[in-house]
């Protein structure tokens, strides 16, 4: 992935886990009877993938390529846990 993309996202990542709450409540308000918990990992999943893909036009002006996106699959499996702990908490 091209470090650009990276560090963008790795800023996103931060600031979407600063928007923890604001994300717990557009879940809650989204789906009241689902899992907030599940909702919540939804939407933060969202606005990262939707993060990376617009980065990866911006910058790169392309879509990400296959071996791109699964590095940022890996960059969400990296971190997994403390997603759930912080939409959770």
């Amino acid at each position: 992935m091209d470090s650009r993309i990276k560090d963008r996202l790795d800023a996103k990542i931060a600031e979407s886990l600063e928007s923890a709450d604001e994300i717990k409540r557009l879940a809650g308000a989204l789906a009241p009877s689902l899992d907030a918990g599940a909702v919540s990992l939804g939407i933060l999943a969202g606005r990262l993938y939707n993060s990376f893909y617009y980065q990866s036009h911006r910058v790169l002006k392309r879509d990400p390529y296959p071996d791109e996106f699964l590095e940022f699959v890996g960059i969400m499996e990296e971190h997994r846990e403390r997603f759930l702990k912080v939409l959770k908490g």
